[in-house]
């Protein structure tokens, strides 16, 4: 019961809610980078350029909105922000796959792939929380 206590209260804080707030914005951002760049690029170019437009988002959001009070040199924040984020894509590439695939199946014909992608998103941000908190930006 105490460990659940503990885990509530990381994320029961101001801070967990400017996390939530600054990372739907830097996945909004990127889901529309995605649409955008879809129109010009094949899906893969599309999705890849969109990603590293939302971590950069997402980094510059996070760093001073939700953990401005980081002593850690900007150099190591950013790298460990990569390292979570670079270890997280996978599980959001597989998501997408999946959702995908459960939609075809499912009847869904249209805006299958935005549907997918946002939901996909929408995955880790409990545990990135934590990782970013403890590890990226740990204060």
């Amino acid at each position: 019961m105490k460990i659940l206590r503990q885990l509530l209260s990381v994320y029961l804080t101001k801070q967990f809610i400017y996390f939530i707030l600054s990372g739907t914005t830097a996945v909004f951002l990127h889901w529309l980078a995605r649409i955008i760049l879809r129109q010009f690029f094949g899906f893969q170019t599309a999705a890849i350029l969109a990603y590293f437009i939302g971590i950069t988002i997402a980094f510059i959001l996070y760093r001073f909105f939700v953990f401005p009070l980081s002593t850690s040199p900007i150099k190591n924040q950013s790298i460990r922000f990569l390292i979570i984020n670079f270890s997280f894509a996978p599980f959001v590439l597989y998501a997408f796959k999946l959702i995908t695939i459960f939609l075809y199946q499912y009847g869904q014909e249209i805006y299958v792939e935005e549907t997918a992608h946002i939901i996909s998103l929408g995955i880790t941000p409990l545990i990135t929380f934590l990782c970013y908190k403890f590890f990226a930006f740990k204060e």
